[in-house]
């Protein structure tokens, strides 16, 4: 079971994407098959148990709801696809981009990807492009197959599908 704590606005909206545990990079791409892989055995297998707290006035929030749900076979397609891509960015090379003092990456966003993405889950980032960029520190980090070190990403549900699967679009 998956415990998620949703806080919404007044208009049920959530207030932040949720996470999922970090995953280890090189573990996630020489994990070939779907059924021993992170995402099926911790997203994707598990049944979740959504508690509700609703932002009453700023910054106050009381206990709404719960609500149980569980991925659905349509919902297969999309999250294999997020993982098998995840893997394959991770096996050809993740790409870096700077941008000042910020770094960004070719993994799988929310834009684009409405169920599942991958983005970093820290509160400090630490890129390593020939020197490293960022206020973490080396634990903020972990190894890429090619021996660089990033920030520890994760998979994560975007806000507006916890908020479709609030409203019972998916059940």
């Amino acid at each position: 079971m998956n415990l998620r704590v949703i806080r919404v606005d007044k208009n049920n909206l959530p207030k932040e994407d949720s996470p999922f545990k970090t995953y280890c990079f090189k573990e996630l791409a020489a994990t070939d098959s779907w059924e021993s892989s992170h995402v099926f055995n911790e997203i994707y297998n598990k049944r979740f148990l959504f508690v509700i707290f609703k932002e009453i006035e700023p910054k106050l929030f009381v206990l709404d709801s719960i609500k149980f749900w569980g991925f659905q076979d349509r919902q297969l397609e999309e999250i294999q696809r997020v993982w098998q891509e995840t893997r394959q960015i991770i096996f050809d090379g993740v790409k870096l981009t700077q941008n000042g003092n910020k770094v960004s990456t070719n993994f799988p966003q929310s834009k684009i990807n409405r169920i599942l993405f991958t983005k970093l889950h820290a509160t400090n980032t630490y890129y390593e492009k020939g020197k490293f960029v960022g206020k973490g520190s080396l634990s903020d980090t972990d190894e890429l197959p090619d021996g660089r070190r990033i920030t520890k990403h994760s998979f994560w549900m975007p806000k507006k599908f916890i908020k479709e699967i609030l409203d019972g679009n998916w059940d």
